[in-house]
């Protein structure tokens, strides 16, 4: 079952018998006790914590209302319904905290509200595994961490480093195809990372025989990265912040226009032809490499 499938599953019933049966925590699930239903400094802290570890890690359950106290064997279990005294308020400043108790903000964060009795009842939240962490625990913590059994524990420097390492990032290649038999060449940017690429850059060396057409990549002056100049034989081609290529997406820039053979017949083009380009997007480096095309 997935979290998600968890998360829609529990009810008043639910968490009822899990304090019967003395429910453990666990990787995935944590009870908490809640101060008071404004989320005060000490509840903010707490839920800080939550979202950084259980999103460092593999996501998890919070299940606010109910104290959880270690049992024989040192385990924290459900030992007492704990009814928050005004559950909507409560869920008002979990949504609110929600995109300020955590840096970078974690995607996909739900909550919601169960009614027990009155205005009083419980509140649960759905934090999934992210890969765009490390995510630092705000509210006056500044620190990063990771759940591992029923606990949350600090990251080392290490654990930050190497997940820092194992970001989703973009990775982007350049592709030219010939079209027309060889009269035109579509230029493309692929995206063959893990990251959605944005902000891309393009800088493109053309060989004789070559030019940027003026009408874009079909003709009708639609350019995939806005044209910013040509300086000899360097065109240029850039997106701002709103530009992305998503992972897998082929996006057409240009195409270049050829002259494939003179008057008499006689080949302009004949070989390897060496396209020199630069690539670069937010948050990678430049990428500087050759395109080979043979005529």
């Amino acid at each position: 079952m997935s979290l998600h499938t968890d998360f829609e599953a529990v009810g008043l019933e639910t968490i009822r018998a899990y304090v019967d049966v003395g429910r453990e925590e666990d990787l995935h699930l944590d009870f908490k006790n809640v101060a008071d239903p404004r989320l005060q400094r000490e509840d903010r802290k707490t839920f800080a914590v939550a979202l950084s570890g259980f999103a460092n890690s593999d996501g998890g359950l919070i299940i606010w209302g109910v104290d959880a106290r270690p049992n024989s064997q040192g385990v924290d279990c459900a030992v007492a319904l704990k009814e928050i005294p005004d559950v909507q308020l409560c869920l008002t400043r979990l949504n609110e905290l929600t995109g300020q108790c955590v840096s970078p903000l974690v995607d996909g964060v739900i909550h919601k509200a169960i009614p027990s009795a009155g205005a009083a009842g419980f509140c649960v939240t759905l934090i999934p595994t992210s890969e765009s962490g490390p995510h630092m625990a705000k509210g006056g913590e500044d620190r990063y961490y990771k759940r591992a059994g029923s606990a949350f524990y600090r990251l080392e420097h290490f654990d930050v480093a190497d997940m820092f390492g194992r970001r989703r990032r973009p990775k982007l290649v350049l592709t030219l195809q010939k079209e027309g038999h060889g009269q035109s060449v579509l230029v493309s940017v692929r995206n063959d990372g893990r990251g959605i690429a944005k902000a891309p850059y393009l800088a493109l060396d053309l060989p004789g025989g070559f030019r940027a057409s003026g009408y874009g990549f079909d003709g009708t002056g639609r350019f995939g990265l806005r044209p910013i100049g040509q300086y000899g034989n360097r065109c240029l081609f850039g997106g701002d912040a709103g530009t992305v290529v998503h992972v897998g997406q082929d996006l057409p820039v240009t195409r270049l226009d050829t002259t494939v053979q003179t008057a008499d017949g006689k080949p302009v083009l004949r070989g390897l032809q060496r396209f020199a380009y630069q690539l670069a997007a937010e948050d990678i480096d430049l990428i500087a490499d050759t395109f080979e095309l043979d005529y």
